[in-house]
């Protein structure tokens, strides 16, 4: 079961990914009901917006380095994490905002196919 998280789609090789991909399916989806309100769905379902929290994480959290990485003008990566920010109340800069938004985008990822 701890490995499960491997096998979804940009998922990292995190601590977070592995703890929510050990708990039960009944548990994760219990959580995910709990935690992922309309808001943070929308968030990621908008392909660029997910995109973009991937990469800022991929880059540990460094804005140069992810426009860099992902070829976007880094004006462009500031206004999308405003807006994710705007939509969830997460400042993603924040680092304690950063792992919450990461916990539910596992949560959701792994349970999206359950909750419908």
């Amino acid at each position: 079961m701890i490995g499960e998280y491997s096998e979804i789609k940009n998922m990292p090789n995190t601590f977070a990914c592995k703890f929510v991909a050990g708990l039960n399916g009944d548990l994760r989806v219990e959580l995910a009901d709990k935690f992922l309100n309309k808001q943070v769905i929308s968030v990621f379902k908008d392909e660029e917006l997910k995109n973009s929290i991937d990469a800022f994480f991929a880059n540990n959290l460094n804005i140069s380095e992810t426009s860099r990485n992902s070829y976007m003008h880094r004006n462009t990566l500031l206004y999308r994490l405003d807006k994710i920010h705007k939509i969830t109340g997460l400042n993603i800069r924040n680092f304690d905002d950063a792992v919450t938004l990461q916990i539910m985008e596992i949560l959701y990822e792994t349970t999206k196919n359950l909750r419908q």
